[in-house]
């Protein structure tokens, strides 16, 4: 008999925690997509990604700390003539983004509008992968080999490349000059 009452017991602390595992599934996606303030985030159709994922789609980060990305440059384009958020940290200087950087060398491929300056790619996944470019708003990037604006740089002024010779999918940083 006890035997059968350990069983018991046995089966009862399994369906509690299977009981547990379903209630935190049903509420775990209402929470999931909560940023901590002020920390990097990306969103596709509303919905939260890897910001490392950005470099898959036609994105912008006017309103970083937040990265947008859409799956069609045509939403991306509507987007961006809608006004910014309130919480938007680019330059009040800065009307629009400075750069248009892309995977593919003759501007094709996914793409990405820089209203900000990256030290580091890497974060939002475009380290080592840009292949052309295009300066925007009288832009003026300068493009870095390495991380932190470091080894060797590569200024073009404000023409867009569509080649980058041996830069290409060499760069790992980017600011506005």
């Amino acid at each position: 008999m006890r035997a059968s009452i350990g069983t018991n017991h046995t089966r009862h602390r399994w369906l509690g925690l299977a009981v547990a595992l379903v209630l935190a599934a049903l509420v775990l996606p209402a929470n999931a997509g909560a940023t901590v303030p002020g920390a990097l985030s990306a969103t596709l159709d509303g919905r939260l990604i890897a910001p490392n994922q950005v470099a898959r789609y036609d994105c912008h980060d006017r309103d970083y700390p937040v990265i947008r990305c859409f799956r069609t440059a045509s939403e991306l384009a509507a987007d961006e003539q809608t006004p910014g958020s309130a919480t938007a940290s680019a330059s009040p200087l800065l009307v629009g983004a400075f750069v248009r950087f892309y995977q593919d060398a003759y501007y094709g491929g996914s793409y990405f509008d820089a209203y900000n300056a990256y030290a580091d790619l890497s974060p939002i996944g475009w380290n080592d992968i840009i292949s052309s470019f295009t300066p925007l708003n009288g832009g003026h990037p300068l493009w870095w080999q390495n991380a932190n604006y470091s080894g060797v740089m590569w200024d073009w002024g404000t023409a867009a490349e569509p080649t980058l010779g041996n830069a290409n999918d060499q760069i790992s940083s980017v600011a506005k000059r």
